[in-house]
C-alpha cells in the first residue's frame, strides 16, 4: 500500500514529464503523467514471471488520460516503464538496480500494485516494458496504439 500511496503521490503532483540524470529519452514521449480527476478510464495491466505484460497491447485515443492498475502476479521483481527505451534497456544492463520513480515507471515486488496516470498526446506507437535486466530482452514489452 506503501508503494502505491508513494506512485499516487507521485503523479498528483506532477503535471509533466521531466527528465533525471539517466533518463533523457523519456523527455521526447508527447504524454504527461496525469491526475486522477483527468482519468477516463482505467486499464489494469498484469506482469508475471513469463515474462509478459497481459495484455501486451493498448488501443487509447489521443488527448485520452487513463489510470493504469498494475498488478506484478509473478515471483519477480517487475516493472512498467512507458518510454523510447531501447538505449534506457542497454544502460539498465550496467546499472541493473536503479529504482525508477518517474511518472512514467512503477517498480513493484511480487504481489504488489501500482498505477500510472498517462494523457497521450500524439497519435502513433508507444512502448512499454520491464526494464530489469534480460525481462525486456526475454519478450516482456507492449505497445500503446495511440488513434
Amino acid at each position: 500500500m506503501k508503494k502505491l500511496t508513494s506512485v499516487l503521490l507521485l503523479t498528483l503532483f506532477s503535471a509533466v514529464v521531466s527528465a533525471s540524470a539517466g533518463h533523457e529519452e523519456n523527455k521526447n514521449l508527447d504524454a504527461t503523467a496525469s491526475t486522477l480527476h483527468n482519468t477516463t478510464r482505467t486499464i489494469e495491466v498484469t506482469m508475471d514471471d513469463t515474462m509478459r505484460f497481459t495484455p501486451d497491447v493498448l488501443n487509447v485515443k489521443k488527448g485520452e488520460t487513463v489510470r493504469l492498475m498494475i498488478n506484478n502476479i509473478g515471483q519477480l521483481k517487475h516493472e512498467l516503464v512507458i518510454a523510447e527505451f531501447k538505449q534506457h534497456a542497454k544502460m539498465m544492463q550496467n546499472m541493473p538496480n536503479m529504482a525508477h520513480d518517474e511518472p512514467n515507471a512503477v517498480s513493484l515486488e511480487t504481489n504488489e500494485m501500482g498505477e500510472i496516470m498517462w494523457t497521450f498526446n500524439r497519435s502513433g506507437k508507444i512502448s512499454f516494458a520491464c526494464l530489469i535486466p534480460g525481462h525486456y530482452e526475454a519478450g516482456m514489452s507492449g505497445t500503446f496504439n495511440v488513434k
